[in-house]
This record gives C-alpha cells, sequence and structure tokens, in this order.
C-alpha cells in the first residue's frame, strides 16, 4: 500500500488501531502514506500509520500528525515492531501511553530496526519507557540515523531523547536529541535505561535532562550489565536528586564508557554528581573529558566521576567541581567494590577549580579508600576547603 491518506478518527476496544492500517503482517508494505486522524486502542498498539508491524513488514517514508492514544504501546508511526523496518518517517503528533511504550516512531520494538527517523511530537508514558524515537527496544533491535525535537517525559522510569528502554543486545548510534527529557528515574538525552550487553554509540544530546529522584545522564542515564556507551557527546544541562553524569547518571556492572565528551553543567540536588559519571559502579570510563560545570549539593562530585568503584583512565577535567563534602578533579570518592582485583586512576588530569564547602577536596581525587591505586595523574589547580 502506498500514497494513502487519513484524517478520520479510528477507534478500537482492544488492540490494534492504525491510521492507514490496523495490522501489517507477512512482508507487506506501506509507503508514502500520510496520517492526521485521532488514533486510539484502549488495550494496546495504536499507531499514526499502523498498530501492528510485524513478520518482515516494511513502514517507509509515511507521516503522522494525529494525536495518539493507548494503554500500552503506542508509536507515532507504529504501534508494535516485530521483525520488521520503520525507515525515513516522520511524526509531529502527540504519543501517550496511559501505562508505558510510547515512542514517537514506533512504541515497542522487537528484532526490528527503525532508521532515519524524525519525531517532534510531545511522547508521554505515564508509568515507564518513553522514547522521542522508540519507546522500548529489545532483543537485537537497532535504531539509527534518527533525531527527535519532541519533549519526552515518563512519569515513573526510562525516558530517553531517542530510545526509552534499551535492552538485551540491542544498538542506538548516530542519533541526535535536542528536546527536553524528564523521569522520576533513568532518563536519558539518548537512552534512560540501556541494559544487558547494549550499546549507544556516535550520539549527540543538547536537551535538558531531568529526574525527579535518581539517574539522569546527558546520553544514558543508567547503564547496566556489560552495556557500552561510547563516541557519544552531550552539551545539555542534566539534573538529578542523586546521581547525575554528563554522560551516564549510574554506569553499573561491567559497562563501559570511552571516546565521551561533557560540555554540560552537571548537578545532583543531593549525592553523585560527575562530568562523564555519576556512580561508577564495577564499570569503566576512559578517553573521556569534561567541561561542564558540577556540582553535588551535599556529598560527592568529581570532574569525571562523582563516585567510582571502577578504573578511570586516560580522561580529563577543566570543568569547576563543587561539593559540601568529597570533591575531587576525577573522583569525588574512589572506592574498592571488595573484589580482589585493584582498580585505579591512571593518566588523567585536571585543570578545573575543586571546592569542598566543608570537607575533603582533591586535586584528583577527594577521598581514596582501600583497595585503589593512582598513577601518572596530575591536577594543575589548588583545592579548596
Amino acid at each position: 500500500m502506498s500514497n494513502s491518506t487519513n484524517s478520520g478518527t479510528m477507534t478500537v476496544t482492544y488492540r490494534g488501531a492504525g491510521g492507514i492500517v490496523g495490522q501489517n503482517i507477512m512482508n507487506s508494505t506501506i509507503s508514502n502514506s500520510t496520517n492526521s486522524g485521532t488514533v486510539t486502542a484502549f488495550s494496546h498498539n495504536a499507531g499514526g500509520i499502523t498498530g501492528y508491524n510485524i513478520d518482515a513488514s516494511i513502514v517507509s517514508n509515511s507521516t503522522n500528525s494525529g494525536t495518539m492514544t493507548a494503554l500500552n504501546t503506542v508509536g507515532g508511526i507504529v504501534g508494535y515492531n516485530a521483525n520488521s523496518t520503520v525507515s525515513g518517517s516522520t511524526n509531529s503528533g502527540t504519543a501517550t501511553a496511559t501505562v508505558g511504550h510510547a515512542g514517537g516512531i514506533v512504541g515497542y520494538n522487537t528484532n526490528s530496526t527503525v532508521s532515519g527517523s524524525t519525531n517532534s511530537g510531545t511522547v508521554t508514558a505515564t508509568t515507564e519507557s518513553a522514547g522521542g524515537i522508540v519507546g522500548t527496544s529489545e532483543t537485537k533491535s537497532t535504531v539509527s540515523d534518527s533525531t527527535n525535537s519532541g519533549t519526552v517525559s515518563a512519569t515513573g522510569r526510562g525516558a530517553g531523547g531517542i530510545v526509552g528502554y534499551n535492552h538485551m543486545d540491542s544498538t542506538v548510534s548516530g542519533s541526535m536529541n535536542n528536546g527536553t527529557i524528564a523521569a522520576d528515574s533513568r532518563a536519558g538525552g539518548i537512552v534512560g535505561w540501556n541494559n544487558v550487553n547494549s550499546t549507544v554509540s556516535n550520539s549527540v544530546n543538547s536537551g535538558t535532562v531531568t529526574t525527579a529522584t535518581n539517574n539522569s545522564g546527558g546520553i544514558v542515564g543508567y547503564n547496566v550489565a556489560n552495556s557500552t556507551v561510547s563516541n557519544s557527546m552531550n552539551s545539555g544541562t542534566v539534573e538529578a536528586r542523586n546521581t547525575a553524569g554528563g554522560i551516564v547518571g549510574w554506569n553499573n556492572v561491567n559497562s563501559k564508557v570511552f571516546n565521551a565528551a561533557n560540555s554540560g553543567d552537571v548537578t545532583a540536588t543531593n549525592d553523585h554528581a560527575g562530568g562523564i559519571t555519576g556512580y561508577n559502579d564495577g564499570s569503566t570510563v576512559s578517553n573521556s573529558m569534561n567541561s561542564g560545570d558540577v556540582t553535588a549539593t551535599n556529598d560527592r562530585a568529581g570532574g569525571i566521576s562523582g563516585v567510582s568503584l571502577g578504573s578511570i583512565s586516560m580522561s580529563f577535567n577543566e570543568g569547576p567541581v563543587k561539593a559540601k563534602n568529597y570533591a575531587g578533579g576525577i573522583a569525588g570518592q574512589f572506592n574498592s567494590t571488595g573484589a580482589t582485583e585493584v582498580i585505579e586512576i591512571a593518566n588523567c588530569y585536571n585543570t578545573g577549580t575543586v571546592e569542598a564547602t566543608v570537607n575533603t577536596a582533591g586535586g584528583i581525587v577527594g577521598s581514596m579508600v582501600k583497595g585503589t591505586e593512582m598513577s601518572k595523574s596530575t591536577s594543575y589547580t589548588t583545592p579548596e576547603m
């Protein structure tokens, strides 16, 4: 099907509402089609073009400006995308999931590809997983070369400028966000929650990222379980109550951040603020730089990591760092995980001012605890206390 247009209202009482087609299945194709009508599924899977795109099907070069609403799984173009492809499509309509999985282009993406698409519409999930392009992307899915300028919010967890929840060997690459991103927890300029061998690379955020509680990051809010963030840049303001990072809020469980740069200001209104990671837990940071202001209203601010229980190497900070207690040019607090392996800060340097308004400031590390080492690192500033 191609060159089709709808401006009418589509409503289903259960699943599968689409502005052009309810279900696009089994090697079917929709292209160059447009919807401006309101689409509602009272249960699951509402999309501006199709509610379901499954079994090697394709949606391409299509446009939606209508309002999309579902209980779960709503997308500006496709609600549910399984083993299929969405490309070159644009959404300017509102996508709202009253529970979860809302995306500007696709609500739920499994073993599928979304590429070359753009969203400027507002995306909201009341509970979890809201993304400017895809709400949830999982099981070897790919999202690439896409752009979001719309406001994205999740009242619960997992809001991302591109993907809310990126899971199970999935990839986000070559994408850009300049929309405002907000969640109760796990908000990122590109991905809110990057989980289980998943990757974010070659992506840029300039939008403001905020969480009411924890884990806010310029690129990823929560990076966990052998996941990776690389070759990415943030210039947006990042704020959380706890655990705010210019690139990643919480970098956890054998995960990696490398070749990353932050110039946005980072603030934790309570604890754990870092120019690259707010909290680096059993993971690594390398070849990264920060030039943004880093502030923890209470404790633990670092030019690279607020708290690090993992190694940091070949990284530098030139932004000012400030906390009440434990401020460091590279790490506010540097601790061992308790494992037998010694972790270290190596080949790092700091030129930013470092200030602890009450206790414990260091040009490289504010507080260094057993099982840690520091080598070949230099500070060119005098810490203030």
